[in-house]
């Protein structure tokens, strides 16, 4: 939970000093914001003598328990006058004339820290606070009674040099409009924007309050500027102006200044305004705030076409395609959860993130925690279940990459798999205000890159991550060459070099949902470097070309051999594949893996489910996306997209069987081909459940038919006649009046029966 430091009384108290010595500053996190003399970022407390006389010290003591107030003891040192010293809290106890260590470290999760004279009389604490990493908690103005989370840490140096704005409403959600009052601490001059752009004396004189109100039906503006070249030049969805007028929220960007400088950060808060804000999301929201110039210039914008756009090469150029540092732009990040809580807000780093896609319209985005930026993570659990919850980088990834108008074929893929042994991007939909407009839905997603692999794997290890398809690195072209020798020892060492059980998985995956666009683009691989082994494990990302066709026949596609075709399957591409299947024990891991992943994949009604759950997420942002970006075309032409997913994994299974026997000349393989599953049209969903579930025609046609549910002695317990259900239709049915166990459908309609068994759980 974000963390409120500072309350509106401050505003209206008159700031009293102490009379003596006082504990000024602490961090309980320190990570190079000071070292000590051995080199090490120990912890640390300040104290501050704000009187005009010199205070000897012998005798006095700090502890951080109330119980033991000597527990580390000052030698006979003295401070000086209105100065400051500096202890270690770093459980070294030294003594030393030139540097002070107490016996006792200090916790980041907060702790009292008492000060007491040499008569062990408390003359002042610190109460238990939070720190983040380099964050300091002190007084301002020095020696004052207000205590606060610093924006700069200060050892040794007086807070005042640094001052402070507090505002009197937090970012947030709001149903009625507001003045907002903005208090500097130093009684310094404060400038605003409200466009982004970074405050200045140039800027707004800030005087009494700013006027926060409900700007949806302001004129759109940030939403004007064209983000794609025309769609007659690009394959993905080009840029069209909003249907209507967009969403907006308030961005107040704020800023001290003292005697012509700076002598504040800048301050960024979001506020939306709305009568029916408590109702209007059900999505998290993250609010990107920058300077038109960073995104929209034609110079130097990475949201735009720009000087880099090339109208003889338009697919794969535009200033979005600029990659590196020099691409990265600073904005400020804020994340309010989908009860409109705010979760943190801190400046970060952003650049355009994907490969093709950067041309549509709507752009993925990768964002950066960096120290440079104020904060080295993101301290949130973005992905709900997650043991993860910190990220140096995250991806909001566009709308427009899936190729049909689902936008959900990705995130459905990596879902299915998410229990085998691979490395996937879990997912949150979230909904994006970039300047305060509506910027639509996008995909939170893990970025796999080194960070992502040490907190998967709890482990500090250097990663190495190749992206590409295989032999274009040259360790495996030296693996192509052993492979190549054809020798009978050589799929034992193949089998130290590459993780095997991993790679069939990986392969299988990719094969099952029919990825189009693979194995001659997408691929991407790591290893530790330092393990004995070092095997290298296969990343499975980037499913928006897969669940088309479901009767493409993948063992030809990955096995293909034509020189002269360059994509999606050149031979380059294929050849380890190939070549692996030469050898009887891959081959004979490969078949009986298959056979396991299809028994998991042969209920159809788990699918659906999974994929009812995923649609349902969007289900209720959707008609404002389309307003912004005209894509999907329509609410109606969503729900179809997304029904044809279903078709493609009721159908997938008994293709891949037959494609699977055909290719290895199988005349029987342990999996069964269920074609009562390919030709089902009914769902039921969820299974189990506690008696209130829903019924659902997946098929293209209307169906009109009986239906009877039955218990375990076959008595019927709910039966309607002359039941129809519409082309993707869902009908809710409530026996949450029976008792808990097994009970069976039965649906009589004039193109068959289906049968489907269903637990009612208590």
């Amino acid at each position: 939970m974000f963390r409120y430091f500072i309350f509106f009384y401050l505003f209206i108290i008159n700031i009293s000093y102490t009379q003596g010595l006082v504990i000024n500053e602490i961090m309980s996190n320190n990570n190079s914001c000071v070292l000590d003399k051995d080199g090490e970022p120990s912890d640390w407390i300040e104290l501050y003598n704000p009187t005009n006389d010199s205070i000897n010290l012998n005798n006095y003591t700090l502890s951080d328990d109330a119980n033991i107030l000597n527990k580390w003891t000052f030698p006979n040192i003295h401070i000086s006058a209105q100065g400051t010293l500096i202890i270690f809290a770093s459980g070294k106890n030294l003594n030393a004339s030139d540097e002070l260590h107490t016996n006792f470290k200090l916790s980041s999760a907060g702790e009292f820290i008492y000060l007491s004279n040499s008569e062990e009389t408390i003359i002042d604490y610190i109460l238990p606070v939070i720190l983040e990493e380099d964050e300091s908690y002190g007084r301002l103005p020095d020696g004052s009674t207000n205590v606060l989370h610093l924006d700069v840490c200060t050892p040794n140096l007086l807070n005042n040099n640094t001052n402070q704005l507090v505002f009197s409403t937090r970012s947030g959600f709001y149903s009625q409009a507001f003045n907002l009052h903005i208090q500097s601490f130093l009684g310094d001059t404060i400038y605003y924007s409200l466009d982004g752009s970074l405050p200045n004396p140039n800027s707004n004189l800030f005087e009494d309050s700013i006027f926060i109100y409900n700007k949806n039906l302001d004129e759109n503006y940030v939403s004007e500027f064209p983000t794609s070249p025309n769609q007659s030049l690009i394959d993905y969805p080009a840029w069209e102006p909003a249907s209507t007028t967009i969403n907006k929220s308030n961005i107040i960007r704020c800023i001290s200044y003292s005697n012509g400088e700076p002598s504040s950060k800048v301050y960024t808060q979001t506020y939306f305004v709305d009568n029916n804000i408590e109702n209007k999301y059900n999505l998290p929201i993250i609010s990107i705030v920058t300077e038109e110039l960073n995104f929209f210039s034609s110079d130097s914008g990475i949201y735009v076409p720009g000087i880099y756009f090339d109208e003889h090469n338009p697919n794969w150029t535009g200033n979005y395609f600029q990659k590196g540092r020099l691409s990265e732009r600073p904005v400020h990040v804020e994340y309010f959860d989908e009860d409109g809580l705010l979760q943190f807000s801190q400046d970060a780093g952003v650049r355009i993130h994907g490969g093709k896609t950067r041309q549509a319209a709507q752009k993925s985005l990768r964002l950066y925690a960096r120290k440079e930026y104020g904060k080295k993570y993101f301290n949130y659990a973005l992905l709900h279940n997650d043991d993860i919850n910190q990220y140096k980088r995250f991806i909001i990834q566009t709308s427009m990459g899936c190729w049909n108008q689902s936008i959900i074929k990705d995130v459905v893929a990596h879902n299915i798999v998410n229990n085998l042994n691979l490395e996937t991007q879990r997912f949150q939909p979230t909904i994006v205000f970039l300047n305060g407009e509506y910027w639509g839905i996008h995909t939170i997603r893990e970025y796999i890159d080194e960070h992502y692999i040490n907190d998967k794997y709890d482990n500090e290890q250097e990663v190495e991550i190749l992206e590409g398809y295989m032999n274009a690195f040259e360790e495996f072209n030296n693996l192509f060459n052993v492979i190549q020798t054809n020798e009978l020892d050589t799929y034992e060492y193949l089998k130290t070099k590459i993780d095997i059980e991993n790679y069939i998985s990986y392969q299988l995956s990719q094969m099952f949902f029919a990825n189009y666009d693979w194995p001659g683009n997408n691929v991407k691989l790591w290893r530790f470097i330092n393990e004995p082994e070092k095997k290298w494990r296969f990343i499975f990302y980037d499913l928006d070309a897969s669940m088309g066709d479901p009767s493409y026949n993948m063992f030809q596609h990955c096995t293909n051999t034509d020189t002269n075709i360059d994509w999606p399957n050149p031979t380059e591409s294929t050849e380890i594949f190939r070549r692996l299947l030469e050898y009887s024990e891959f081959k004979e891991a490969f078949i009986n893996r298959a056979a396991q992943m299809l028994h998991d994949y042969d209920e159809i009604d788990v699918f659906v489910e999974q994929i009812r759950i995923i649609k349902d997420l969007y289900t209720n942002e959707l008609n404002r996306h389309i307003d912004r970006w005209n894509f999907p075309n329509s609410y109606t032409n969503w729900e179809s997209s997304v029904n044809d997913l279903m078709h493609f994994l009721a159908e997938r299974p008994c293709e891949f069987t037959s494609h699977l026997m055909d290719f290895f000349n199988l005349s029987e393989f342990e999996f069964i081909c269920d074609n009562n599953l390919k030709n089902s049209c009914i769902t039921l969903f969820p299974n189990p459940n506690n008696g209130y579930f829903s019924i659902s025609n997946t098929s293209y046609e209307s169906l009109i038919g009986n239906l009877y549910l039955l218990n375990a002695k076959g008595q019927i317990v709910y039966q309607k006649t002359d039941f129809s259900m519409q082309h993707n239709q869902d009908h809710i049915i409530n026996l949450s009046g029976l008792s808990a166990g097994l009970y069976m459908m039965n649906f009589i309609h004039p193109t068959g029966t289906e049968n489907k068994t269903f637990i009612i759980s208590k």
